[in-house]
């Protein structure tokens, strides 16, 4: 939360909650005239549904705090203002929320939406860098990230609002590759798995399948069991885990590079969620990977001309949640 306080003027003249509920996950601020406080990050696992953590988020207020809205990024698609979780048994309704909490002002939204809220608003020498090269054009902006799920998000400039679209893009010939070693794991993961959905493979999940077919390549047993064992391991110089990550990165590269292709992102792809960011040092090592892939896609005349960031600033969706709540809670309630 450091310098969030900074990042927007303080004319807020009601008080709200936002969150951002991922798969693994949620966390929740409050929002006053003078900025986000009392951030909090709970386990989901720890909670059966997603309105007892948030039942137990207000009870650690100030019980004369009397939020009156709220604004929510949820990992899952937005449906008329109900969201069922993609990787939780958990679901969201704008109606259940009035209900039981009685807010006035309820706004739902993919978590990556609430991210993609935040880049107008990002620190251009703070809170994210750029891998490879090109250059921001006027155009459509792209956001990707991978971490206990997957999220697209498209944003289309516009004058008074930009538009947001959270979308499912299939990662067509993700096992496609000139590389022969890629060719090798991609094949192991074609035959000795339960086939995964293309996308599942950039993602917290992924990432051990990915190692498991690294581990069978090298004839060795897989030593790792969870997706954060193997980043742990990156860091630490394992070989098999170092090569897992770059097969990983190269398969994101390649889903960056379709949607970004599918959807004309001229203005850059940023990347987010909560792997990369976190290994910022190790996929800088491999960007090369990233790129050759990311270009690599038919369409190299125009993604090549795309340039990709990571997101360093740690909590964007609450930045765009927090200025999406701001113009919410003006309007006359």
């Amino acid at each position: 939360m450091a310098g969030l306080l900074q990042k927007f003027e303080t004319g807020i003249n009601q008080t709200g909650i936002i969150g951002d509920i991922g798969g693994t996950n949620a966390r929740f601020a409050f929002v006053t005239p003078k900025g986000v406080m009392h951030e909090k990050r709970y386990k989901c696992s720890e909670f059966s549904s997603f309105y007892s953590v948030l039942e137990t988020y207000i009870d650690s207020l100030d019980s004369k705090v009397k939020p009156i809205a709220i604004s929510l990024g949820v990992a899952g698609p937005d449906d008329k203002n109900e969201i069922r979780m993609s990787y939780l048994p958990w679901d969201v309704s704008g109606k259940e929320l009035k209900k039981r909490f009685g807010f006035r002002r309820i706004q739902l939204m993919n978590d990556f939406v609430a991210v993609a809220l935040s880049i107008r608003h990002l620190n251009k020498d703070s809170d994210y860098v750029q891998i490879g090269d090109g250059f921001v054009q006027d155009g459509n902006i792209g956001v990707i990230g991978p971490g206990t799920g997957l999220g697209f998000t498209k944003i289309t400039p516009k004058k008074l609002c930009d538009e947001t679209d959270a979308q499912e893009v299939e990662a067509l010939d993700m096992f496609h590759t000139d590389d022969r070693y890629e060719q090798e794991i991609s094949d192991i993961i074609r035959t000795g798995f339960d086939r995964p959905l293309k996308n599942d493979l950039i993602t917290g999940r992924g990432l051990l399948v990915i190692y498991n077919a690294v581990c069978i390549n090298s004839g060795l047993v897989a030593q790792y069991k969870k997706p954060e064992q193997i980043t742990a391991g990156v860091k630490e110089g394992n070989e098999e885990a170092r090569r897992a990550f770059e097969t990983f990165s190269s398969f994101l590269g390649r889903a960056a590079g379709n949607f970004a292709a599918l959807n004309m992102t001229k203005g850059g792809i940023y990347i987010a969620g909560g792997i990369v960011p976190a290994m910022l040092s190790e996929f800088k090592s491999c960007s090369s990977r990233f790129i050759g892939a990311f270009e690599n896609n038919g369409i190299r005349a125009m993604t090549s001309k795309i340039p990709t960031f990571v997101i360093t600033e740690p909590l964007p969706a609450f930045i765009g949640l927090r200025s999406a709540i701001s113009s919410h809670l003006k309007k006359q309630l």
